[in-house]
């Protein structure tokens, strides 16, 4: 993964977060702060699972889209797993996380195929 778009994909992830505190807390709605450890958690994940791909790919090209699946599938699941373990413990930051979380989860899927396309 060329790092230079993965910085940069985490530096545009982390102002959309930053501008969405700032218009939030203009509205009095409450942000919830584990957006901010969702995001690096996110970058590695998405880092861990480009070089899953890309090993499975330069095994066999054939494995490769079952490892594509299998990898969008897993951190989808991991998504859903996160949030409704957050939500049923945080019921008042419900529409805010689940709206932080899914702006993070399509910012890193755009860069893993971003980068699976490039090469």
């Amino acid at each position: 993964m060329n790092p230079r778009s993965f910085y940069k994909n985490l530096l545009l992830t982390c102002g959309i977060l930053l501008s969405a505190l700032f218009v939030l807390n203009q509205m009095n709605v409450p942000f919830p702060a584990v957006l901010f450890a969702v995001v690096p958690v996110y970058a590695l994940l998405a880092y861990y699972l480009y070089t899953i791909m890309r090993r499975s790919e330069a095994k066999s090209p054939a494995r490769f889209v079952s490892a594509f699946m299998g990898v969008i599938s897993i951190k989808l699941l991991l998504t859903v797993t996160f949030l409704g373990i957050y939500i049923y413990f945080f019921r008042e930051q419900k529409l805010a996380l689940a709206l932080g979380v899914f702006i993070i989860y399509i910012a890193y899927t755009l860069l893993i195929v971003k980068e699976l396309r490039r090469q």
